[in-house]
């Protein structure tokens, strides 16, 4: 009877809990043992060092990233029929806030090397109702600070999506906003949902705190916020004492994840083609993605040995269901070749040698396998 296949999945929260389990639990304890779940000191403590260590004045801490993002559109003012630039290739979040407040997408191309919105395609998708663009620093990379379009159009508001982001360095984006996820797969995860707005003045951080927090002004009053009626989208305290500890370690763990990138790619060069900048692996390399012209086939030579991987994405923004009719579609070919042959391969901080070395070995069995199979 054969052994099980070394297991190395593609995304572990359990093993991400288990290398500071300790820290952890603690804060988790310190939290409950408070009695004060909502509000707290917990999520003040968090907000500050997360603007701090995100190189932006103000942290606001919300429910989710997708909250971040809504948030963070109706405290620029964006109202219904308005149109906002978004690239092509990201999560359906980035799009999907923008319809949610009867907004509408206009599908930028990304580029030709990295799957980020091109910006002189951004340029040429401008129109009168197009009054803010989303630029997505996909995978943790650099998605630049937009300023061919910002000096082409100056009256542009800029949401930066760093949903997944955290830990790419201080000051990313050059956006009025910028929205972060916390969901448990991220680098900077949470113990469940949870995210936060980057802001750079005080108005702005009051206008997201007022929206997370059912239109309440300085009065207690409920009052309209840029035209908008406030929810309820606030970060919990359990989860605001375990992020705090999980942003203390993030530059070690950030660290961990450039070196073991290093080495997959290394081992693999010639053979596979990985989404880096030229200089290889930079930023907190949330996601280690490369391109296959088959990519189902290697997923599944890859299952077969044990290692997990997923497609990220596999179709582009323009071909949700959900945006037909609802967006301003236009021809992104870099986007829809990006989406044919992308896949993410493991790269955590928490493998062990072992596990990267599997890794590496079972992606030169899978690419030297399929580079001879007949298609």
């Amino acid at each position: 009877m054969s052994a099980a296949p070394r297991a190395v999945p593609l995304h572990s929260p359990a093993a991400r809990h288990a290398a500071d389990a300790p820290a952890r639990e603690a804060a988790a304890l310190r939290a409950l043992r408070s009695g004060r779940y909502v509000g707290g000191p917990e999520r003040d403590a968090f907000e500050a060092a997360l603007a701090d260590a995100m190189g932006w004045p103000f942290a606001v801490g919300v429910s989710s990233g997708t909250e971040a993002l809504s948030l963070a559109l109706m405290a620029l003012g964006l109202q219904p029929g308005d149109e906002v630039l978004v690239p092509a290739v990201s999560f359906f979040a980035t799009a999907g806030a923008v319809l949610r407040l009867g907004a509408r997408p206009v599908m930028v191309d990304v580029r030709a090397d990295l799957p980020l919105m091109d910006e002189q395609d951004a340029i040429l998708a401008m129109g009168p109702q197009v009054r803010a663009a989303v630029p997505v620093h996909l995978f943790g990379l650099d998605a630049g600070a937009t300023p061919s379009l910002r000096g082409a159009y100056p009256a542009l508001q800029v949401v930066d999506d760093l949903a997944q982001a955290a830990g790419s360095g201080p000051s990313l984006g050059g956006g009025r906003f910028g929205a972060l996820s916390f969901y448990p797969t991220k680098v900077l995860g949470a113990p469940g949902d949870g995210g936060a707005v980057l802001c750079r003045d005080i108005d702005d951080q009051q206008r997201v705190v007022r929206l997370g927090h059912h239109g309440r002004g300085p009065t207690g009053a409920h009052e309209a916020v840029e035209g908008w009626i406030g929810g309820n989208a606030r970060l919990s305290e359990l989860s605001a004492a375990v992020l705090r500890v999980e942003l203390d370690s993030l530059p070690a763990r950030v660290a961990a994840r450039q070196r073991t990138a290093a080495r997959i790619v290394g081992a693999l060069r010639g053979r596979l083609r990985f989404v880096l900048p030229p200089g290889g692996p930079t930023g907190n390399v949330a996601l280690l993605c490369l391109r296959h012209p088959r990519p189902a086939a290697l997923h599944d030579r890859l299952a077969a040995r044990g290692v997990g991987s997923a497609r990220y994405y596999p179709r582009s923004l323009g071909a949700e269901p959900a945006l037909q009719g609802r967006a301003r579609l236009r021809p992104c070919p870099e986007a829809e070749a990006f989406c044919r042959e992308a896949l993410a391969v493991p790269c955590r901080e928490d493998m062990t040698e072992a596990d990267v070395e599997h890794v590496i070995l079972s992606l030169i069995d899978a690419a030297d396998a399929l580079a001879q199979a007949p298609r």
